[in-house]
């Protein structure tokens, strides 16, 4: 039997232990230099996020939202808390707005002679046409509010910054979306206040460049 003659290194217990210890150094150097509030991705990994300017209101808002959710969560539990699920709302609702909506066009006369008759007669079939038109209208007030709370916690939350700029981009853009359909939809019935939006946005128009 051949023995190897290679000479263990007597310092190689102390190069492993001081690289351990340098390691943790840097480790409680970074976590104790850190400002950055931890959040949990989707993978259950924590991660950091990059400070942000006014970081004291954010809390502030952060905290009243907590708050209302306790006051709110001493007659409800957190399924059935609205203000917990504000972004499943706010889909519901613009679905059911959406099909809502489609079916109506079996009633409304898309004409600016007919277009305001063929809505005040929905009112003459409260079982169909009529409650419709309710199921629309109330689900897209629904989706809207529910659309602008849950941007506004998730804008108090800071959860715009880091890997989360494309979602807020996009939500953005789809908010900003949500409300133009919303705004159009006010042309459809065509009364007073519908031909004064679409005036007002005409007007708007002819301000840009274009």
């Amino acid at each position: 039997m051949t023995q190897s003659n290679v000479p263990e290194s007597p310092h190689s217990g102390e190069e492993v232990s001081t690289s351990s210890v340098t390691l943790d150094f840097i480790a409680k150097a970074a976590g104790a230099g850190a400002s950055h509030t931890p959040l949990t991705n989707d993978e259950g990994h924590i991660e950091t996020e990059p400070p942000v300017r006014g970081d004291a209101a954010f809390r502030f808002f952060e905290r009243s939202f907590l708050a209302f959710d306790r006051f709110l969560g001493r007659a409800l539990p957190k399924e059935l808390n609205p203000f917990l699920n504000t972004g499943a709302i706010a889909v519901v609702s613009f679905f059911i707005a959406a099909v809502t909506g489609v079916i109506l066009l079996l009633w409304y006369s898309p004409s600016v002679v007919h277009a305001y008759s063929s809505v005040a007669a929905m009112g003459d079939s409260p079982w169909t046409a009529g409650l419709m038109r309710s199921l629309h209208r109330y689900s897209s007030d629904l989706c809207m509010f529910f659309a602008l709370v849950h941007a506004a916690r998730l804008f108090f939350e800071r959860r715009f910054v880091g890997s989360r700029w494309l979602a807020w981009v996009t939500g953005m853009l789809m908010l900003g979306l949500l409300w133009f359909i919303g705004w159009s939809g006010y042309w459809l019935v065509w009364d007073e206040r519908a031909q004064h939006i679409a005036v007002g946005t005409a007007r708007a128009l002819d301000v840009l460049p274009i």
